[in-house]
């Protein structure tokens, strides 16, 4: 390990480390090979796909992969061979503006890292309403909507009656980061298990009361002296060598790129994901939606710069500092989950969200580049490969045709 003295201030990855920048380092890959093999690069992919049962350079045996099969169905779903054709007319026609399109994959390993999750959950006797107390921090993924869902299913009672409270330290405390996709699955599997309990204290009065009603039973239940607060905290394990199991995602990009200025446009984009058995498919389609954006502003926009002298960050504001807005979002966009993939090492058989769709996200890069790459033929006769750094922002993408004033007279 080398030290290297810096005036810049660390700067440290806010999600996914590792995985996107892997994503570009090995998209590049068949992309370069691609190139010099004359062969569209979704051929050269679609040849290395991961297998099932394979062993991946961590030692994962992928017992269940997916990948193939999403391949070949978002494949002939997103007509990626007839839009290719297009893509391919459109640029023979066009010499301005040019379009690309390219296929992408992730394999996200989840592990159950860390001591968990805990939860508390409390039934009032009076009114019959629940409460939960948990460690996991909502930050928008649609975590407390699962761990109510999930409540909601083991006790038999309307969504409407769970509340979750705040996150409390004094009530849930000793939890783990709300971090690596698995939050949601964490502290839900808390909540469940604080949940079954109660559901145990409650049998023996369901029993003796078979026609009360939930509010009914919980003010009877109170008054025979049950409980009615229950703990759980999820003693997780992690897997072998340390992942429990891969959420895996493809995806197929179209671009269009205007030669003269490098601003470009996503026209669509196509997400097949195996995410199991859903615990709730329009959170996880969210999810897949803002990390795939997400991972547009990293790989498209979101460039730093940074004074000379000072190591003073010089574009800390959005006039020059650029994550993605409204117009970055593509044109049409379709999203399915890969359906009966149960997940046996997941809770409820679902698998984490979040975090893989980033990684897909190279693909907007990738496209523009393609798009480029055709500029350079039809201008200069050059068949080259354009070697990238991310983000590949609009001037970068501008400058890689290397236009020169005799292309530009009239």
């Amino acid at each position: 390990m080398l030290r290297v003295a810096s005036f810049v201030v660390l700067i440290v990855s806010c999600v996914s480390s590792g995985t996107v920048p892997a994503a570009l380092i090995s998209e590049s890959i068949f992309e370069h090979v691609a190139r010099a093999l004359s062969k569209h690069p979704i051929t050269v992919k679609e040849l290395n796909l991961y297998e099932a049962d394979q062993k991946d350079l961590g030692g994962h045996v992928l017992a269940r992969c997916t990948v193939r099969e999403m391949w070949r169905r978002l494949k002939d779903t997103a007509e990626v061979d007839a839009r290719i054709r297009q893509v391919d007319a459109f640029n023979q026609t066009n010499l301005w503006k040019k379009r690309g399109i390219t296929m992408t994959t992730c394999k996200y390993g989840m592990c159950y890292f860390g001591s968990g999750h805990g939860a508390t959950v409390t039934i009032f006797g009076r009114d019959g309403s629940v409460q939960i107390s948990q460690g996991g921090v909502e930050m928008g993924q649609g975590l407390y909507t699962k761990v109510a869902q999930g409540v909601a299913h083991i006790l038999g009672v309307p969504l409407e009656n769970i509340k979750v409270r705040p996150n409390q330290g004094i009530i849930s405390p000793n939890n783990l980061v709300t971090g690596g996709s698995i939050g949601s699955e964490s502290s839900l599997q808390a909540a469940i298990g604080a949940a079954e309990i109660l559901k145990e204290r409650l049998q023996p009065f369901r029993e003796k009361f078979p026609d009360a009603d939930w509010k009914e039973l919980c003010q009877k239940s109170a008054a025979g002296k049950v409980d009615l607060t229950a703990r759980f905290l999820n003693k997780h394990q992690m897997g072998t060598p340390f992942c429990n199991y891969h959420t895996y995602c493809v995806a197929v990009t179209e671009t269009e790129v205007d030669v003269l200025t490098g601003e470009s446009q996503i026209r669509r984009v196509d997400i097949m994901a195996d995410y199991g058995e859903s615990l709730n498919p329009m959170i996880d389609v969210g999810q897949t939606e803002g990390g795939f954006v997400m991972g547009l502003g990293n790989f498209l926009t979101e460039d730093t710069f940074f004074d000379s002298k000072t190591g003073r960050i010089i574009n800390d504001g959005t006039w020059n500092y650029k994550p993605p807005t409204s117009k970055d979002i593509p044109i049409d966009w379709r999203i399915h989950l890969l359906p009966d993939t149960p997940n046996p090492s997941g809770v409820r058989s679902s698998k984490a969200t979040g975090e893989p769709s980033i990684a897909l996200s190279v693909g907007g890069l990738l496209a523009n580049k393609l798009a480029l790459e055709n500029a350079r033929k039809d201008l200069f006769g050059k068949e080259d490969f354009i070697p990238v750094v991310a983000p590949f922002t609009v001037e970068r993408a501008q400058q890689s045709v290397g236009l020169t004033e005799s292309v530009l007279v009239v």
